[in-house]
């Protein structure tokens, strides 16, 4: 298995454009082209479980926090920061982190906080991305159809919601005439082709628009590719930070809650709870947008001196899960996702520590 296969699959489930500007996510150090055998998953790649990635023979590392957050002036190797950038290098492991875009994409961190939460009709907190739907339509020879559909749907198009590899297509009849210079696939120069064709239709997101048109030439057979791309009124789902929505309403003293932490704000424990949001990581600066939404309860990581008095004086509840409990369900989820995704690969969560 190529790395950049892997590489190719977790930014097409959670692209690097969704980070925030101020993160630094994808490759932090290795190569695109390496052979991979193991995998490791981790929440932080620190010094001690660099060691076991080392013994373990784990080629690739997916991380949540970047090893650089900030541009590298300097490497000191007797820096604990450089002694690891050192055996990194010498070992010839690659590292790759998925940081903000794993908060914010669908399916990410606070979806997974949100299913243990038991939110229904889960919505994002504060929308950081919502571009343009585009339809691409194409036409493709019938005798060439079921592979090109394949390769198409087994790229970065057709997806709606919670659905994969959706397209339409529907039979008909294409014409042509090459002219001088042409290496035509079907037909001759200078005289007019009659072929069977297949419109292909399908939905490319904004984001994917170029990558997407430049697989269908390289996946289409013919020289010349007649196709067209509509950008649609219809926008995609948004993504961003947070999540919140209902659940079956308890009191606060009843709630058995999936991630223990400590109740800040308002406490009263016979306060009933109907209305519930939860944000992985630090989610100390959507505490207004929980006041906004009305929501009866907020989980998070941390949550400060005054974020409390704020909660305090606007009847929320606030739940501070810490920054490790709250973004680990999510590291373990990820870890199912890439063994289901490769099942050559050797898939390996990393020791659990506080990091």
């Amino acid at each position: 298995m190529n790395s950049n296969e892997i590489i190719g699959f977790l930014e097409r489930a959670y692209p690097p454009n969704l980070a925030l500007s101020w993160d630094n996510v994808g490759l932090q150090v290795g190569h695109h082209e390496r052979e991979i055998h193991q995998v490791g998953i981790t929440l932080t790649l620190t010094p001690e479980i660099l060691e076991e990635v080392i013994q373990k023979n784990i080629q690739f590392v997916v991380t949540h926090h970047p090893l650089f957050f900030q541009p590298l002036k300097r490497i000191d190797l007797s820096k604990p920061s450089g002694m690891m950038l050192e055996k990194l290098i010498q070992h010839n492991i690659t590292v790759y982190s998925l940081h903000t875009n794993l908060d914010i994409a669908r399916h990410g961190v606070s979806d997974e906080l949100a299913k243990l939460f038991g939110i229904k009709q889960s919505q994002v907190m504060e929308i950081t991305s919502q571009a343009s739907l585009y339809k691409l339509v194409v036409y493709v020879p019938c005798d060439d159809f079921e592979t090109f559909r394949s390769n198409m749907l087994g790229s970065r198009v057709g997806h709606i919601g919670d659905y994969s590899h959706c397209s339409f297509s529907m039979q008909g009849e294409g014409t042509f005439k090459p002219g001088e210079g042409a290496s035509p696939y079907i037909g001759s120069t200078g005289e007019l082709s009659k072929v069977a064709e297949f419109r292909f239709e399908t939905i490319v997101h904004q984001r994917d628009c170029e990558k997407v048109i430049a697989d269908m030439k390289k996946y289409h057979p013919y020289e010349e590719v007649a196709y067209d791309l509509f950008e649609l009124s219809t926008l995609e789902e948004p993504e961003g930070l947070g999540r919140h929505g209902i659940v079956t309403p308890i009191n606060l003293s009843e709630w058995e809650f999936p991630i223990q932490g400590t109740l800040k704000g308002n406490t009263d424990l016979k306060k009933v709870i109907r209305k519930v949001g939860v944000c992985g990581g630090n989610g100390s600066k959507l505490i207004q947008r929980a006041i906004d939404l009305r929501l009866d309860l907020f989980a998070s990581a941390e949550m400060g001196y005054h974020d409390e008095l704020l909660a305090k004086e606007n009847d929320l509840t606030l739940l501070a899960i810490g920054h490790y409990a709250s973004e680990m369900p999510m590291i373990h989820r990820l870890s199912e996702i890439l063994r289901d995704q490769f099942q050559d690969l050797d898939m390996i969560m990393l020791s659990s520590k506080h990091t």
